[in-house]
Formats: C-alpha cells, sequence, structure tokens
C-alpha cells in the first residue's frame, strides 16, 4: 500500500502536468514511482504523458517538458510524451526532454511491467509491444557495454571521484542494475542491485558505501574509491556482461 504522502505527491505532479499539457489524454506513473518503497529523496518519479497524435508541434511539447521538469521542486521528475492516436495502426510517437529514452530498451519492459495510471484512460498500455525481460536485456546491452567503456576511459585519466561520480552516477546504476537483472531474471531497486553487488564482490564495498551515499544525498564514510578500483569494477562488470549476454542469447 503507497503512504498518503506518495499519493499526494502523485496528485500534485498530475496537477502540474494537466496546467502545462491542458491537451493531456492520459497521465501514467511507472517504475519505481509506483512501487512500495518509493522515497522522494532517492527516487525519480517516472511519468508518461498521451497527448492526441493530433497535436503535431512536438518543438512546442518538447519545451514544455524541459519547463515541466525545471519548475518541479517537489520531487525529482522524470517526463515523457507519447503521442498516440485512437487508429491502432497509427505509429507512436516518443517526445523525451533529452533522448535519454529513445535508447533506453528497458523501458517498455518497465512501462508493462509496473504502471499506474493516474488520469484519462490510457491508448499506450495496450498498444506496446510485449516484451519479456530477456528480450529487454538483450536489448538493453550494447548500451550497458558503452557506458562501461565510457567509464573507463574517464578513470584511465581523472585519478579523484567526485568528478567520475558527478559525471557517470547515471552509468553506475545502470551497470549495476542491469548486472542484478541479469542475475535475478528480474528488475531489483537501486539499493537492491548495490547491495548485490557488494555480496558478490566484497572488494567493492567501499565503492557500493560511496554511491549509496550519493543515492541518499549523504556523506560517504571512510576513502574515497580510487580510479584502479573503478578500473577494476570496469573490467569485472564488463566480463559478467558479456557471460551473460552469450547464455542470454543462446536460450
Amino acid at each position: 500500500m503507497l503512504s498518503t504522502s506518495h499519493e499526494d505527491l502523485k496528485a500534485q505532479i498530475v496537477t502540474q502536468c494537466r496546467e502545462l499539457f491542458p491537451e493531456v489524454k492520459s497521465i501514467v506513473f511507472w517504475g519505481g514511482s509506483v512501487v512500495p518503497g518509493f522515497s522522494k529523496a532517492i527516487n525519480d518519479v517516472d511519468v508518461i504523458l498521451e497527448i492526441d497524435s493530433e497535436f503535431k508541434q512536438e518543438v512546442v511539447l518538447a519545451e514544455r517538458l524541459k519547463t515541466l521538469i525545471q519548475t518541479t521542486s517537489i520531487c525529482r521528475l522524470d517526463p515523457f510524451i507519447y503521442l498516440t492516436g485512437s487508429s491502432e495502426s497509427e505509429p507512436l510517437e516518443l517526445i523525451a526532454p533529452f533522448g535519454f529514452y529513445k535508447a533506453n530498451a528497458f523501458i517498455p519492459y518497465l512501462i508493462q511491467k509496473q504502471h499506474e495510471i493516474a488520469y484519462g484512460k490510457s491508448r499506450l498500455l495496450n498498444r506496446l509491444a510485449p516484451v519479456t525481460l530477456n528480450e529487454a536485456l538483450v536489448g538493453f546491452h550494447p548500451q550497458v557495454m558503452g557506458a562501461l567503456k565510457r567509464l573507463r576511459m574517464d578513470a584511465q585519466v581523472e585519478p579523484t571521484w567526485a568528478p567520475l561520480l558527478s559525471k557517470h552516477k547515471s552509468y553506475f546504476f545502470m551497470i549495476t542494475r542491469t548486472y542484478f537483472a541479469f542475475e535475478h531474471a528480474g528488475v531489483g531497486t537501486k539499493q537492491e542491485s548495490l547491495s548485490y553487488l557488494a555480496q558478490k564482490f566484497p572488494r567493492y564495498q567501499n565503492l557500493v558505501e560511496h554511491l549509496d551515499a550519493a543515492l541518499e544525498g549523504k556523506q560517504a564514510p571512510g576513502d574515497e574509491p580510487g580510479s584502479e578500483l573503478i578500473l577494476d569494477f570496469v573490467r569485472d562488470m564488463e566480463g559478467v556482461m558479456l557471460g551473460a549476454i552469450r547464455q542470454a542469447t543462446t536460450h
């Protein structure tokens, strides 16, 4: 059961979305924003705005999305738009403020697995092609390997933790959550993925503690992870990801 404060938060977001997007036909929360244990201090609020495809001003909608993000102070909001029409043969069009969703093959799976219609009647949910977790992981694999490559390149030239965390924070969680999903055949929270990493690789306990502190906005105890530890992490994760993808694609 979701807490009252969580419900109030979602009600406020729905109000903001409807004010800025009077054309909206449906508002759908998805992912971590609809599961028990949600904390606005830690979790982003993922929300889909469905707008009729007849509204063709994509540039206007994209700018409004950025405005929505910038003016939402009650939480970290992650919104995007699907243009949906009444005809099921009409292609779906996605508008994202920063392009992230277009490249993330995990998104359709997560939407289908965890969603809540907060306003209107969704056309989207019945039109998304069914995606299994295995298909999502295979589709997401190139993006994760790219994140590991970029992290390795920067760790080779940047010896201190703060710049690496600032630039690659989202990559760390993308990598650890994908690793967790491969290992458990299910999607876990950021905290669960960090705990599992520390369990399987005890030498990364210091890295886990600093990532956990960054997640909760706290000061981490002890020395910061060095670039050598980050490079070891990259090598280990590249190894397990390549092994996991070979296993996933041979079944």
